[in-house]
């Protein structure tokens, strides 16, 4: 009897499936929609090839990062828009023609859309939802985000904690704290909006919206983090450090 495949080997699958899926589907019905012109035939079998290849690209690029996975997608959902430019440019497909043909290929072109994209977001879901040791004992990169405007984001490697202050604007700075440094971790609930320095670093300090926050204290310092999810992020932290150190005992 074949053994059942691991977590991360079902989640590996559904993303090669988000890969390969929509290409075959988007190669078989853009070649039916180009015959019989046979350039036009090579055309699209051309297209759905360089796309599927951009996914496979992409597929490897996220790899390890989880909360990106969902990106695997996004060369299904071009297919799918491809497609229904395809119909608008004439042509019929099983003897639709018209404004028909249109419906019809922006039908399946959503589906190639939908191919892509729930497998990668299943796949996602899959690894971040509870707190699994099989995650845990990864190589994945499980990324938190920060409540308010800035969306600092905190990601835990297997061996450090990365924090990544204002990702999205040009005054970015990132942070690397080895987890073998975490003394202690939990979560506490700030009553106001405020700023606490990040450990080690002379700059800015890193705003902290309300609400419950994960803080992680270190020999020298404390990370005050605002994630959405303080709770699962410490859980998790707690969980890659306590790994970190099974594996470093001694």
């Amino acid at each position: 009897m074949a053994d059942t495949p691991s977590l991360l080997g079902r989640a590996r699958n559904l993303l090669m499936t988000a890969v390969v899926a929509p290409a075959v589907l988007f190669g078989v019905i853009a070649v039916a929609m180009a015959v019989p012109d046979a350039q036009n035939m090579l055309i699209a079998a051309g297209t759905a090839v360089v796309l599927g290849g951009v996914g496979a690209w992409i597929r490897w690029g996220v790899r390890s990062k989880p909360d990106l996975w969902q990106s695997v997608a996004s060369p299904a959902v071009f297919m799918g828009c491809l497609l229904v430019l395809f119909a608008a440019g004439g042509g019929d497909l099983f003897g639709l023609s018209g404004t028909t043909y249109v419906v019809v290929a922006g039908v399946i072109g959503a589906g190639v859309a939908l191919l892509g994209w729930l497998p990668a977001r299943r796949a996602a879901r899959s690894v971040l939802g509870e707190v699994l040791p099989e995650v845990v004992d990864s190589p994945l990169v499980v990324s938190f985000t920060a409540r308010g405007t800035d969306a600092d984001r905190l990601s835990v490697t297997p061996g450090t904690i990365e924090v990544a202050v204002r990702p999205s604007s040009a005054r970015k700075t990132t942070h690397s704290f080895p987890l073998g440094d975490v003394t202690e971790v939990l979560v506490r609930t700030e009553t106001e909006d405020g700023e606490y320095p990040v450990p080690g670093s002379t700059g800015k300090p890193m705003r902290v919206a309300r609400g419950d926050v994960l803080v992680v204290e270190f020999g020298d310092g404390r990370l005050v983090f605002a994630a959405k999810d303080a709770h699962r992020a410490k859980e998790f932290v707690g969980a890659r450090v306590r790994r970190w150190a099974a594996a470093h005992k001694g």
